[in-house]
């Protein structure tokens, strides 16, 4: 059965599903959205045993193993942080971490060798499901059918479900595609990602940086004749959006002036400075971290404490997971970060790069794509789309070679 390719596409998209807590669909308990968490992670590490008993391990080149093996040594290192200097058991910790078992779907995804071409057939689907979520619950507000974040604010219905890396990843891989085949069914799917992840969420800073990037793809993309009426157009288009999403742009528009005449300290940078100072226990905590806290400790307690007074470690992003984890979390962040921006791609891939930058562009003002189940799991196939390009680019300059 583990032949099959669409077993394994079936596969992967239900650890997914999984990992992202069932989308936190309400009518789903909480209680059975972290034992499909946990069960998620289990059918990683079976299939990962499994592999590795049977002699059928993945001998293709793993290019970001060392940065996993650098996150994972980074949350063992920090249980004993949490235990020595928070109080909080070893096994509290190895459950309230568990999130960082999903890197291991990095060696799952190699191990099952499903082709890149496959893993590509499930973006579209997953973005369009987050799409289907976002807009339904956007539809019936105030009735709830998601247990996230939802509520009235800057001129839209402004809703966070997990997941919705799928739906940017989807944006500027159908971008690449109508730049190089100019078919409506792309510029339509483009359309719509962007209303929902630029307009509808009403988050400033995701819709800047989609514009921001879109004219750099365009700009530099060798693909397009020519750049001009392609950015004219885009500029119409962008003008059309506007006036018929004027109400939500220019609610963003006022909180951004209110927010800058503002006496009182932004908030996130009281977090910043509370958490890199006050919270730090010792000199140990600012290489090691402090370790994933959890509710059924004093420790966690504590941190739930800080929260209600709006100091939230996920609000500052890698700085919070330097908090947790110390720096090997960081130095794995930003060695995978800094490769895919500045390193080279395969020609097919290369909106990944626009990808990571966009995702650059917010690693320190909001939740951090390695700080969650959903993010990792994400990512961890992101990267493994990265790694087999690459592997199939070698392999076809090494047969081009051998024939000449």
């Amino acid at each position: 059965m583990l032949e099959s390719p669409l077993f394994k596409r079936m596969l992967i998209a239900s650890i997914f599903v999984l990992a992202s807590g069932f989308y936190t669909l309400i009518f789903i308990p909480e209680q059975l959205r972290n034992l499909g968490e946990i069960a998620g992670i289990g059918v990683i590490i079976f299939v990962l045993l499994f592999q590795q008993l049977s002699g059928d391990s993945q001998r293709e080149k793993q290019y970001f193993k060392k940065e996993i093996y650098l996150f994972l040594l980074a949350a063992f290192v920090s249980m004993f942080m949490a235990n020595a200097f928070h109080n909080q058991a070893f096994t509290i910790t190895l459950v309230a971490q568990r999130y960082i078992y999903f890197f291991f779907f990095y060696f799952f995804l190699h191990s099952i060798k499903l082709d890149v071409k496959e893993i590509e057939k499930l973006i579209l689907p997953l973005a369009f499901v987050y799409v289907f979520l976002y807009l339904t619950q956007y539809i019936v507000f105030p009735t709830r059918i998601v247990d996230s974040r939802v509520g009235v604010e800057r001129g839209t219905v402004r809703i966070f479900i997990p997941g919705g890396g799928f739906l940017l990843l989807a944006y500027f891989m159908s971008l690449q595609k109508l730049l190089k085949n100019y078919e409506l069914k792309h510029g339509i799917y483009c359309l719509i990602f962007f209303v929902v992840n630029g307009i509808l969420q009403g988050t400033r800073q995701s819709l800047a940086s989609i514009v921001l990037l879109t004219v750099a793809f365009i700009f530099f993309s060798k693909q397009v004749k020519s750049r001009t009426l392609v950015i004219i157009m885009a500029g119409v288009a962008g003008l059309a959006v506007f006036v018929i999403f004027q109400d939500i742009f220019l609610e963003m528009i006022a909180v951004t002036r209110k927010e800058t005449t503002a006496t009182r300290e932004n908030i996130r940078l009281v977090a910043v400075r509370f958490f890199l100072t006050e919270f730090m226990p010792n000199k140990l905590a600012y290489i090691f971290g402090n370790g994933q806290d959890s509710l059924n400790s004093s420790f966690g307690r504590e941190v739930n404490l800080y929260k209600k007074l709006g100091l939230y470690q996920s609000d500052i992003g890698l700085i919070g997971d330097y908090t947790k984890f110390g720096l090997l979390f960081v130095i794995a962040q930003l060695s995978i970060m800094a490769r895919v921006i500045f390193g080279k791609l395969p020609k097919e891939i290369v909106y990944l790069r626009y990808f990571f930058i966009s995702r650059a562009l917010v690693m320190f003002t909001g939740s951090n794509i390695f700080s969650n189940a959903t993010g990792i799991a994400f990512f961890m196939i992101v990267l493994y789309m990265i790694d087999q390009y690459k592997n199939k680019e070698k392999e076809e300059e090494f047969n081009h070679s051998y024939k000449t």
